[in-house]
């Protein structure tokens, strides 16, 4: 048991949960935008997808009580977007991530794949 709470330590105090530098395409944003939630709710995410404008921004909402694992990309593929490649939520918790990417994204809990998103951020 003792180990394999060393090994989680160590797995999520690594650079696997650190923000890192985001795609070259980011783009700066000033001045107010809309602003989107996404909640993780029954294991699902809602809603599902999400349409959105650079410089608007994405609330991630844990609803479940168990703690997400919120991850960017495909699972065991994970991309930063907004520096972000991972990061856990407890229940009632959030993090909120500036859409500063064109394109369409994906993101999922690392623990339960299967309760997964996406959005689409256009000029």
């Amino acid at each position: 048991m003792a180990g394999g709470i060393f090994l989680a330590a160590f797995h999520f105090s690594g650079s696997y949960l650190t923000p890192q530098k985001t795609a070259e395409s980011t783009i700066k944003c000033t001045g107010t935008h809309t602003a989107h939630t996404v909640t993780f709710l029954g294991g699902k995410t809602v809603p599902e997808h999400t349409q959105a404008s650079t410089c608007d921004t994405i609330k991630f909402l844990n609803g479940d009580n168990q703690i997400r694992a919120i991850a960017f990309g495909e699972h065991d593929h994970h991309t930063p977007y907004d520096g972000v490649t991972e990061t856990q939520l407890s229940y009632n918790k959030s993090f909120t991530i500036t859409l500063n990417q064109i394109g369409t994204f994906i993101f999922h809990d690392h623990f339960q794949e299967e309760t997964a998103g996406s959005f689409t951020v256009t000029n």
